[in-house]
Order: C-alpha cells, then sequence, then structure tokens
C-alpha cells in the first residue's frame, strides 16, 4: 500500500519579508505566517499517523496548530531543515537582497563538495541528509505522514524520488537549482508525494 507524505513549507518568516536575520535556524514566522499554521490544521480531513518537524523556529512555529489540533499524534524531530550553504559569518544581520550575490555565486560555482564555512553544509551532504529522510520515511509505520520543512529541502525530496542519481556531480547540482527555481513552493503550501 502506498504511503501519502504531505509535504508542508513553513509558513511566511520575517525573512521572506526581507528583514535581516542572525540565523537561518532562528528565523521566526510573521504575524501573517502564524495566521498561515492556523490555516493549515484545518486542511486535514483525516489523522496522520506522524508528525516531522524541522529542528528550525519557522518550521516548528508552523507545525504548532496541527500539534495542538493532533496531540495524540506523535512528534518527531528529524534532520529535515533548509539547506544552508552560506556561512554564518555571511547570513548573520543580512537580508535576502543583501545575500543573494552571494547565492549566485555559490551555485555558478556548481561544486557539491564545497562548504562556504561554519553553520554551511555542502550540496552533497544536503543532499545525503534529504535521501536519508526519504529511506527513514519509507520505514515509518503508518499510511499518512506529515513533513513540516522548507522548499528547498521539499524540491530535494521530490528531485531525488524522480531521479536515481548515484553520485551528485557538478551538472546534477545545476540541474537541481534549475528545478528549484522553476518549483516554487509558496508559504504553507502543501505538496503531496506517495511512496
Amino acid at each position: 500500500m502506498k504511503k501519502t507524505i504531505w509535504f508542508i513549507r513553513h509558513g511566511e518568516s520575517c525573512a521572506n519579508i526581507g528583514k535581516k536575520g542572525f540565523s537561518p535556524s532562528e528565523n521566526p514566522l510573521t504575524k501573517n505566517g502564524l495566521k498561515q499554521a492556523k490555516g493549515l490544521a484545518l486542511n486535514f480531513k483525516e489523522t496522520p499517523s506522524l508528525i516531522i518537524v524541522s529542528k528550525y523556529l519557522r518550521a516548528k512555529q508552523t507545525a504548532q496548530e496541527t500539534r495542538v489540533k493532533f496531540k495524540n499524534v506523535p512528534c518527531e524531530q528529524w534532520d529535515v531543515h533548509e539547506f544552508t550553504y552560506l556561512s554564518e559569518k555571511k547570513y548573520r544581520n543580512t537580508n535576502v537582497t543583501q545575500r543573494t550575490p552571494l547565492a549566485k555565486k555559490y551555485w555558478k560555482k556548481s561544486d557539491p563538495f564545497y562548504c562556504d564555512g561554519y553553520g554551511a553544509e555542502s550540496f552533497h551532504d544536503f543532499i545525503s541528509r534529504a535521501r536519508c529522510a526519504i529511506k527513514r520515511l519509507k520505514k515509518v509505520k503508518g499510511n499518512f505522514i506529515v513533513v513540516f520543512t522548507h522548499e528547498q529541502f521539499i524540491n530535494a525530496c521530490l528531485w531525488l524520488m524522480r531521479n536515481n542519481f548515484r553520485r551528485i556531480t557538478g551538472k546534477q547540482m545545476k540541474m537541481f537549482r534549475g528545478e528549484l527555481l522553476k518549483h516554487k513552493i509558496k508559504n504553507a503550501g502543501i505538496i503531496e508525494a506517495k511512496l
């Protein structure tokens, strides 16, 4: 029997509206994001078997209303957090506009093993993390799993489900970036997948 996974992107965060951030993990939801989180809890027609949450604040806040609604459903924190490819030093006290040239430079380099410094991970490590999450999802008991996560992580999981890459090269990294730019996921968006 196929397993249904709801990948849910976090609600609108302060970074999404251009505010400066200290750390990618501590970026909170806006008032609108908190409202979106309440609305998400209304979308459920059935009780999930498991709720999975990223360790990042915005995902935890987005999951809160759903966790209250389904207080008897187990909730686990997994490594389903966003891909952070810029070092904390480059991220600290900047907004998305200020980080855009650095992001473009990172993706243009297309080196899957490059790590920008403390607080960052390589593309290879990010994809390995997404692979591990998919393997774990396949083993989880239950037919309806909900994952509160992030746009790049959702896209990585979907990309890996469609493509069976043994190794990650610069070519695959460019391919992923192209798909990421084409497949935008709105804040509080639900993407359903079958395993």
